[in-house]
């Protein structure tokens, strides 16, 4: 239960309920009738917001570490050349040290979703070792730089599903 709970396709429903069965949402309302109907344990978020998980469709967590080297503010194309120079000097394990960072944050921040574009193929690396739900496809963005050897491969191995 939350003080708001804000369901894909319906209006924010206040100190409302989730009724969670194994892995799948199976009721979702205000909290009297979800208490009535599903007497279960409750998890309580009193000044909390329960809502669905947020997407960001355009990542690069080989970049993570940047973050703190990049200057600012700068034009785009300053910004762009020091980009370009950082991604150059970058190792695989320096990529997928930033990957890992990065999924740590994604979480922490609510995101469930996202589209990555990857140099090394590192971020998919960090993908497997940190237990992330489910990869339902790889993409790669080279601009002419090499990557790894071994990780092409890797990288373009097809569609690939898992489920945690």
């Amino acid at each position: 239960m939350a003080r708001w709970v804000l369901p894909m396709t319906s209006p924010p429903i206040r100190d409302g309920a989730v009724v969670i069965e194994g892995d799948r949402i199976i009721a979702v309302g205000e909290w009297k009738e979800i208490a009535r109907e599903f007497p279960a344990e409750v998890w309580e978020f009193p000044d909390g917001v329960l809502m669905p998980g947020l997407v960001n469709p355009h990542t690069h967590l080989e970049n993570t570490n940047f973050a703190e080297t990049i200057k600012r503010p700068q034009t785009f194309n300053k910004w762009l050349l020091q980009m370009v120079r950082l991604v150059r000097s970058q190792t695989f394990e320096d990529a997928l040290q930033a990957s890992g960072r990065g999924i740590e944050q994604l979480t922490k921040f609510g995101v469930t979703c996202i589209g990555e574009f990857s140099r090394f193929g590192a971020s998919f690396q960090a993908f497997e070792t940190q237990g992330c739900g489910q990869l339902c496809s790889k993409s790669s963005f080279a601009c002419g730089m090499k990557m790894q050897k071994g990780n092409w491969a890797n990288l373009h191995g097809g569609l690939k599903m898992r489920r945690n």
